[in-house]
């Protein structure tokens, strides 16, 4: 999987940013702010839901855009294309005040190359360490930056643990996960007083997004400060690959073992290598080996 990765900078809405964003072949994107206002600060804004169509030479994005300090909040949708020549230019419109605020905006590339290191898809999910980077987005906009650390145990369990930035605290995680979804909760604490928080994650190639909320909806006083949605990009995956889980293995993987096997087979015999297949049998899905069905 070679992600497309580039980095645009230009001013939105009089903020001067500096942006990373990775194109991913499932259609999401994933963008890190790497330069912004010293006035706003690194961890309260966050472009996040993004995702295009289209091509090498020309694709149609759009995104939000979420900034907020303790005297204003910014709620921005930016449509547009990314091209090699301009860069990523468009329109934006202000989400907070029925779309009638709008303007343009232009980021030029500054500069691109293609990412291949960071490869290994986030989905499907197996037993295994992931850690992420992003943050949570409240309906009113305020920005929750945040690491997270998952440890998905066999049989379905998850632990781990949430690094929050904007009120400093470190927050356990428990909850459960299939291959297809997560669902945690955590007790956050604000001026001594603590509250639960349950979220629900959809696992993308390389992008972890969902919904979180309070958990008691009694409590709630203002809908916009107690639930949202998130974001958070994977940084790295330390998986346990097991039987169990050996059907969701990656293609790439499939195609090695299938060349590994049939390389050394036996040309009289026109047999498997013994050898080799014991090391990978555990590992391999019978139907690998199978033509599908006309």
């Amino acid at each position: 999987m070679a992600t497309r990765e580039c980095i645009v900078a230009g001013e939105l809405v009089g903020m001067q940013l500096k942006l990373r964003c990775r194109f991913y072949s499932d259609g999401t994107t994933g963008v890190r702010v790497l330069e912004c206002p010293q006035e706003i600060g690194l961890g309260n804004i966050a472009l996040s839901g993004g995702t295009y169509c289209g091509d090498e030479e020309l694709k149609h994005v759009q995104m939000d855009v979420n900034a907020s300090t303790g005297e204003f909040a910014i709620v921005l949708r930016l449509v547009g294309t990314f091209d090699n020549v301009h860069g990523f230019r468009g329109k934006w419109f202000n989400s907070a005040i029925n779309l009638q605020g709008t303007g343009l905006f232009h980021l030029p590339l500054s500069t691109e190359n293609i990412s291949t290191h960071r490869s290994s898809p986030l989905y499907p999910l197996v037993p295994g360490k992931y850690a992420f980077t992003g943050g949570a987005i409240g309906a009113n906009g305020r920005v929750y930056p945040s690491c997270i650390t998952l440890q998905l145990i066999e049989g379905e369990a998850v632990n781990g643990f949430v690094q929050e930035y904007l009120v400093p605290q470190q927050c356990q995680i428990k909850g459960t996960w299939t291959p297809n979804q997560i669902s945690w909760r955590i007790q956050y604490v604000v001026e001594n007083l603590s509250s639960e928080y349950v979220y629900y994650a959809t696992p993308m190639l390389r992008l972890l997004r969902g919904a979180w909320q309070r958990c008691n909806v009694d409590e709630i006083e203002s809908l916009a400060a107690e639930s949202g949605r998130f974001d958070y990009e994977l940084d790295y995956a330390e998986r346990r690959w097991c039987r169990k889980y050996h059907k969701y293995f990656p293609p790439l993987f499939q195609s090695i073992v299938k060349t590994l096997l049939y390389s050394n087979s036996r040309p009289k015999t026109n047999r498997l290598p013994s050898d080799l297949w014991c090391h990978v049998f555990t590992f391999v899905h019978y139907d690998w080996f199978i033509d599908p069905i006309e």
